[in-house]
Order: C-alpha cells, then structure tokens, then sequence
C-alpha cells in the first residue's frame, strides 16, 4: 500500500512538472515569420492564404473585420496606427470569407484580432467581452496584449 502511494505521488509530480514546462514555453513572446516585420499596412489575404499558412504551420496576425464597427473609434484604425508605429504586417480578411478558413472552428464573431503560432491560435480579442474592448479602442493597450505574445523588432 506504501509503494502505491509513492508511485502515485511520484506520477503526479512527474506530470505537474512536464505541465509547467510545456506551459511556461507556450507562453514565451516570440517572432512572426520574418516577412511580417518592416511593413506598413495591413495584408489582404483569402481564404485560400490563411489556410495555407495554417497547414505551413506559419506565425502570424490576422485583423478579421465585418462592414460594420459598434465601437466608438473604429478599432480598425488603431490596429492600422498600431502597424505604422511598430511596422509589422497584420493580415485582413473579411468576415464572410473568414467563416471558410479552419480558424472559424474556434473564433466565431468579429471584428477580432487573431494571434497564430505555429499554426496554431494562441490567443484572440473578443469584441463582446469587456476585458477586451479596451484593446479595440486604445492604441496602448492593444499594444501592451500583442507584446504578451509576439516580438516586436523596431
């Protein structure tokens, strides 16, 4: 009964470790595909693009927008002042064709701003949530939620 207990204890902190590990790395900023950095202005993709990107295991922002804007400043423009400022490329595509790329399985209302690692969604603005708004609507604290994750090079 003794060596049970200990093998379990053990087993647990052996997982708890590998869990942290993965954890802490998946957390770390890091770079984009090189050819996003030095531009100044969003990228007009297709659905076509993203998917590719997705399958090519690409890092990558996506700016995804609907004809219409409920915010108070069109957070289209803080996101463009954001791209001038720091010079990297954020891609653009319209809702309607968003809802045929793989990212739609899991981010389902727009505007949003997507944050892709390695293919893979590491985190998105909600523009129902009210954490987020403020990201909408202030350049600074847009700023602030994409360092959390991506490099930026000036």
């Amino acid at each position: 009964m003794k060596y049970k207990l200990i093998i379990i204890i053990t087993a647990i902190i052996i997982i708890s470790g590998i869990t942290f590990v993965i954890y802490k790395n998946n957390n770390k900023p890091f770079y984009l595909n090189e050819k996003y950095y030095n531009q100044n202005d969003f990228i007009e993709v297709s659905t076509k693009d993203v998917n590719k990107l997705i399958e090519n295991k690409s890092s990558f922002v996506i700016y995804v927008y609907n004809n219409f804007c409920n915010f108070k400043i069109p957070c289209e423009s803080i996101f463009k002042e954001f791209i001038g400022t720091n010079k990297v490329g954020i891609l653009k595509m319209k809702f309607e064709d968003f809802k045929n790329t793989d990212l739609y399985n899991e981010v389902k209302l727009a505007p949003t701003v997507i944050i892709i690692k390695d293919g893979k969604i590491i985190d998105y603005l909600e523009s129902d949530s009210d954490e987020d708004t403020n990201r909408y609507q202030d350049i600074k604290s847009f700023e602030k939620w994409i360092k959390k994750y991506i490099i930026l090079k000036k």
